[in-house]
């Protein structure tokens, strides 16, 4: 009895983001736009970290994967969703790390059943970053400043194509 009681808040995780990850997809409809959820990595690494952000909550990895694959098979209509791969500045060529980060989140999803046609990577290295270095050097405890910079090694998402509406309806004819 403990052990299935053990899955049943990660159940629920799982559920709550997939309703949040739907919800989104009507927004981001009118124009591509990123979105949480977002996977983060360590220093250096392309394997992302055991929990991810998403909407404004952290949850298993796993889960994340596993919603993201049904927001795509209950889309048909998301025709290309660009996974993009982000780095700190200090990450030994932050442009390969972001690239890399990209890939492994795809292959991921390829790996659990997501389309690959469907899915687009680009690496912006060090270029895009959520807290610019100039405002990590500002703080003087290292501590913070380490959490500032992994907040820009992070892999996130964008649809950045949906089918015409018409087309959508005659394929699921």
């Amino acid at each position: 009895m403990k052990n299935k009681l053990r899955h049943i808040p990660l159940i629920f995780i799982c559920v709550s983001c997939f309703i949040a990850l739907s919800s989104v997809v009507s927004e981001i409809k009118t124009k591509p736009t990123s979105w949480t959820p977002e996977f983060y990595f360590k220093f250096n690494s392309i394997k992302p970290v055991d929990s991810v952000k998403h909407i404004h909550s952290w949850v298993p990895s796993d889960s994340l994967f596993l919603d993201i694959k049904q927001l795509m098979i209950d889309n048909p209509d998301i025709l290309i969703l660009e996974i993009s791969g982000f780095a700190d500045s200090n990450e030994k060529n932050p442009k390969k790390v972001s690239e890399d980060r990209a890939d492994k989140i795809k292959n991921e999803l390829v790996n659990r059943g997501v389309d690959q046609t469907r899915l687009q990577t680009i690496g912006y290295g060090s270029t895009k970053p959520r807290i610019p270095t100039k405002d990590i050097l500002a703080e003087l405890d290292l501590q913070k400043r380490e959490k500032l910079r992994e907040q820009n090694r992070r892999v996130n998402f964008k649809v950045l194509k949906f089918a015409n509406p018409k087309e959508t309806q005659q394929n699921q004819h």
